[in-house]
Order: structure tokens, then C-alpha cells, then sequence
């Protein structure tokens, strides 16, 4: 990652769990409560994410997980609702290379699909 490493407080990191990776859901749905999918056309080792206004990313949600190209990772918010619900979301390839999407407002977003188009990083939201 960058020199500007995030890291997520550790109350929100508390908030996070990925389904099938990390059990601490709430029981219930998040309005944040959404999907990654990879499309970048290569294996995804690290996914990161946190509040556009927060300075800091937290822990990898994949863990020691590969997120293949081509498959989905379901994200599961728990505990109290955050100040905002515009994320940012940092991924790093098995090879290395680090993509950032700015500004994905989850309130409206259920499945994110991160993708190359024209050679630049690009997240569509559904």
C-alpha cells in the first residue's frame, strides 16, 4: 500500500465482517451491507475499506483468502450505524498492484463491481 496507509479505528473495524470469513454478523441486514465483485481480470489478496472521511483503512478483509477473478465477497456490516455511508474501497492484486475507489455511497450500492476500463480502475455500482 501506499505511504498513507489507512487504517480503520479499531470501533469501526469492530463494525465489519465478511461473510464466510469473519463471524460477528448482527443477525439482521445492514443498509450497508453489500457485494465486491472482481472483475480486474486477476486474483484480488487484500480488500480494505473505510469511511471517505476517515484517514485510516484497518484490517485486510480477505484475511489469508484469495478473492478470484471473476467471483463475488459478501460484506456484512454490524453493530451501530456510521456518521456517513460513503466508503472508500482499497484493493491490492496478488501481483502486487494497488487499486482505490473513491466515494461509493453504500445506502444505494448492493453489489460493486470493480473492473479495468480503458486501462484505469473503475467501480460500478448497482
Amino acid at each position: 500500500m501506499n505511504n498513507t496507509i489507512k487504517k480503520l479505528s479499531a470501533v469501526f473495524a469492530a463494525a465489519f465482517a465478511v461473510s464466510g470469513l469473519a463471524s460477528c454478523g448482527s443477525g439482521g441486514e445492514s443498509p450497508y451491507d453489500f457485494s465486491i465483485v472482481n472483475n480486474l481480470g486477476t486474483p484480488i489478496s487484500e480488500v480494505y475499506i473505510s469511511e471517505s472521511i476517515n484517514q485510516d483503512w484497518g484490517e485486510n478483509l480477505l484475511g489469508t483468502s484469495v478473492l478470484e477473478n471473476e467471483k463475488t465477497l459478501e460484506i456484512e456490516f454490524s453493530g451501530a450505524p456510521t456518521s456517513t455511508s460513503v466508503f472508500d474501497i482499497d484493493v491490492i492484486t496478488n501481483g502486487g498492484t494497488e487499486y482505490q475507489f473513491s466515494s461509493i455511497d453504500l445506502n444505494t450500492a448492493e453489489v460493486v463491481t470493480l473492473m479495468m476500463q480503458d486501462g484505469a480502475p473503475v467501480a460500478s455500482v448497482q
